[in-house]
């Protein structure tokens, strides 16, 4: 993630030299997803995901399974509840 992070902040410091204007909460939205892009990696694809029909795939019903899991992931950290 820290790779990631890197490249979004030098891409968003060259933004400012544009005619593209990012409000403070846009910068900090764009910069925690690089963050959390990868959270908890389970080291195999969507596809893999639903058609092994795997834990994920069935909670996060087929859908964004990994970007889902992810999310979810960093939240329940951020709340304490390590999942």
């Amino acid at each position: 993630a820290a790779d990631v992070l890197q490249s979004t902040h030098s891409i968003l410091t060259r933004i400012g030299d544009e005619r593209i204007v990012i409000t403070e909460l846009e910068s900090f939205s764009i910069l925690l997803a690089a963050i959390i892009h990868d959270v908890k990696p389970p080291g195999r694809n969507n596809d893999f995901q639903v058609n092994n029909k795997t834990e994920y795939a069935l909670r996060y019903n087929n859908r964004s399974v990994l970007e889902n899991m992810h999310v979810s992931s960093a939240f329940s950290r951020v709340l304490g509840a390590h999942t």
